[in-house]
């Protein structure tokens, strides 16, 4: 047996147990339907002949703002419009006094000359070619913004897992992008002063790997300096965690204790202080681990290469992947950059 609900509004498939449904994609309710579009209902702003007779005819989408709407309920549909303007989206409010849920009904009111109405093209198709309608800015295009959201989430989500599977190759190359992108003001800055750009790249290379090295030297010393009294006091901050954990879990009947003896073991194992120092313990785990040590010396010698490309060629490696970027977004692309 075959039970077919004809809606209007806002349907959740998945409560109310339908197997499926063909709906619009703001119909949906709940993000736990599998969803596939099957076609695009391309839209047109539309007006009775007897309304533009009384009503100035818009020649541009910022125009609408002083014209009134036949729309669905704003429940159900944002009363706005994108237009795609000068390589842009453009987002336009609509006014309204009348709304609806169903498009026929909408089609009936803009007939009747009481506002204007955005509607699908397949409905006024006849009403246009009749002349009961005029299509109105059919020179502009209007954005699907539900299915770009959706292209928009998928690509994301592509490149996401893609550089997830490909983090150990990217890792260099990413770390030296990030790095090429806080040096890249001083590169410019030598530069403008006349210095060749090589070596303005490589002083300014230079210049961080020094300070790199600083900072992990203090950062040894401190901790082989520090790490000894934090030994010593661990075990009585476990204590004092202990003894003031233990009455709170026990309220929600749960008998959870510290295992004291064996943290205090395991931090006073060789590794974290003492004779057995922390950076004798890198050195070690690196030199048997081998995938460690191979990842340690790629990213060693790629890292320094990347950086020095992207400082040194900055400018022409942007023109390349300019030719690549759509005409109506190179402005934008171009002031991100």
């Amino acid at each position: 047996m075959v039970d077919v609900t004809l809606a209007e509004g806002v349907v959740d498939l998945a409560t109310e147990g339908y197997d499926i449904g063909l709906v619009l994609p703001f119909m949906l309710a709940t993000d736990l339907a599998v969803t596939r579009m099957l076609q695009r209902l391309p839209l047109a702003i539309v007006a009775a002949p007897n309304y533009l007779e009384s009503h100035v005819r818009p020649s541009h989408p910022v125009d609408l703002s002083d014209h009134v709407f036949v729309t669905v309920p704003p429940s159900v549909h944002k009363p706005i419009v994108t237009f795609r303007a000068e390589g842009a989206p453009l987002v336009v409010p609509l006014r309204y006094e009348i709304t609806s849920n169903n498009a026929a009904f909408n089609r009936e009111v803009v007939l009747a000359g009481l506002g204007m109405g955005l509607l699908p093209l397949a409905l006024v198709e006849d009403d246009l070619r009749e002349g009961r309608l005029v299509r109105l800015l059919g020179d502009h295009e209007i954005l699907d913004t539900a299915a770009e959201a959706w292209l928009r989430g998928l690509v994301a989500l592509a490149i996401g897992v893609l550089m997830w599977a490909l983090r150990p190759v990217l890792t260099p190359f990413l770390l030296g992008a990030l790095i090429a992108y806080m040096l890249q003001p001083g590169v410019e800055w030598l530069a403008r002063r006349g210095l060749p750009r090589w070596i303005a790249a490589l002083a300014m290379i230079l210049c961080f790997a020094a300070m790199a090295a600083l900072l992990v030297t203090l950062m040894f010393a401190v901790v082989q300096t520090e790490g000894p009294q934090l030994q010593a006091k661990i075990p009585a901050l476990l204590a004092t965690l202990n003894a003031w954990l233990r009455p709170k879990l026990a309220v929600f009947g749960l008998g959870v204790d510290l295992d004291l003896p064996h943290l205090r073991d395991l931090l006073a194992g060789p590794r974290y202080g003492g004779e057995g120092n922390s950076a004798i313990a890198i050195w070690q785990y690196l030199r048997t681990s081998g995938n460690a040590m191979l990842t340690v010396v790629g990213n060693v010698v790629l890292v320094p290469l990347v950086l020095f490309y992207l400082l040194y060629d900055r400018h022409q490696m942007f023109r390349r992947m300019e030719s690549l970027v759509p005409r109506r977004w190179l402005a934008k692309t171009q002031a991100f950059w």
